[in-house]
């Protein structure tokens, strides 16, 4: 890769394997396997002109390129590729009138920022950290099941195609295939320097944490069938070694302001219908960017640095059987020799509402996103951390409904079908489209489109 000429031709810098700070860099990454990776070289644009000029160097010289924005997925960082660090300059969000307008490097912590002050809010995860990948990809958090997904918030992107092209995509735009694409498959087609959301007015909500006994999650699961548009139910089954599992019940409540005031009574009623064994509780009503932490109350903050651990995300579907996923998961967390975390985020509302054509994220009608994942703090543990998250996983596929794309991973044998139960139906029409916006695959080190 010779990358002399494009170094001369950037304003941004470039930092190469060997480089004093190369090392240093890689430990920004959130996920321990990606900061492991060791890519060709990280550009550091100053302009969306510099990023047409990466990308019209790699499409001549062969190189594939990945985009970087929060450096939380999978898809941040690659082996030998080129990385484009939209970190550096693109990290931005500002309100304009009533919508948030966010450089391609901002996290979703910095569009609740932007919007703060005015109470105007992006529905998005349940983290601060994750980059816009997430938000052109899909966002399932405390928000979703009353005003839909991140990426359903969309109304604007400007990007740079493989050609080097700029383009500025909407409603208007005369390429109405790649505003479509873009909506739930934007990494596959191009870089994303700016966005544009439409907000919701949320002054504040309602915020509680219940810590009930593991045996509890079958009830929990089923029981949160029953809530209201306006609340959501996130559960968090977590296990160490030699420790007993816990589960988590985080309740948040929108609406009103009185809806908002009494959002404790009504988390006290939805627990009550599961058990009256609460070990530990906590109630906040704040604004969403002010939530507490998706984790049991009184948890310590993970040490800095990248985390040692792997995941997998399936959809538990519209006729999953919750009492049979809940009883797989408790014996799956019984035998784990590491440690395990497992994370349910509520579907359904405005998510199942939206027509599954309507945009690439085809699992609409998908009760619950999962993560299952495991940790390890010994490098000789790793593959047996590897191995229980994909067996816990297969152990799942009879309730499963496709998977949620923003975890992918490229590497995985399966990924391909991963992919294909992700994208379902539009799968075919997102191929064509991939094949005339890049023909020469650039960003092939994203998921598969075939």
């Amino acid at each position: 890769m010779n990358l002399k000429s494009l170094k001369n031709r950037l304003q941004g810098a470039v930092l190469l394997p060997g480089d004093t700070d190369f090392d240093h860099y890689r430990q920004t990454y959130f996920l321990g396997p990606t900061a492991a990776r060791t890519p060709g070289a990280v550009v550091a644009p100053e302009s969306a002109a510099d990023i047409a000029t990466v990308l019209t160097w790699a499409t001549d010289s062969g190189a594939p390129v990945v985009a970087r924005g929060g450096g939380h997925g999978d898809f941040s960082s690659a082996d030998d590729a080129v990385v484009i660090d939209l970190s550096a300059h693109f990290k931005h969000a500002e309100l304009s009138g009533d919508r948030v307008v966010a450089g391609g490097g901002a996290t979703m912590g910095m569009l609740l920022a932007a919007g703060g002050e005015a109470d105007l809010v992006v529905p998005v995860g349940a983290a601060a950290g994750p980059g816009m990948g997430l938000a052109l990809q899909g966002g399932i958090g405390w928000l979703c099941r009353r005003y839909g997904l991140t990426m359903d918030h969309l109304v604007e992107v400007a990007m740079v195609l493989p050609n080097g092209d700029q383009v500025v995509l909407n409603d208007e735009a005369s390429d109405s295939d790649l505003w479509w694409a873009v909506k739930g498959a934007a990494p596959n087609f191009g870089v994303v320097t700016r966005a544009k959301f439409r907000t919701h007015r949320v002054p504040l909500m309602g915020f509680h944490r219940y810590v009930l006994p593991a045996d509890c999650l079958g009830d929990a699961l089923n029981h949160a069938e029953t809530v209201a548009d306006n609340v959501d139910v996130s559960l968090l089954c977590s296990k160490a070694p030699d420790q007993p599992a816990e589960l988590l019940a985080y309740i948040s409540v929108c609406g009103s302001d009185e809806q908002v005031q009494a959002s404790q009574t009504t988390a006290d009623g939805f627990i009550a219908g599961i058990t009256s064994q609460v070990s530990a509780s906590d109630h906040v009503i704040a604004p969403y960017r002010d939530s507490p932490e998706y984790d049991f109350p009184g948890a310590s903050a993970p040490p800095p640095g990248p985390v040692p651990t792997y995941e997998r995300c399936p959809l538990l579907g519209p006729a999953a059987d919750l009492s049979r996923v809940a009883d797989v998961l408790n014996q799956a967390m019984a035998r784990a020799t590491t440690p395990v975390r497992i994370d349910f985020e509520q579907m359904g509302g405005q998510i199942a509402a939206t027509p599954r054509a309507a945009t690439p994220f085809w699992n609409r009608d998908a009760q619950w996103s999962l993560v299952v994942g495991g940790m390890w703090t010994e490098p000789d543990a790793e593959q047996q951390c590897r191995d229980w998250v994909s067996e816990t996983t297969q152990q799942l596929q009879p309730d499963s409904s496709g998977g949620y794309i923003v975890e992918a991973h490229p590497s995985q044998p399966d990924v391909a079908q991963f992919v294909a139960a992700a994208f379902g139906d539009n799968l075919p029409r997102l191929a064509a489209i991939k094949q005339r916006i890049d023909p020469d695959n650039l960003f092939r080190c994203y998921y598969p489109l075939e």
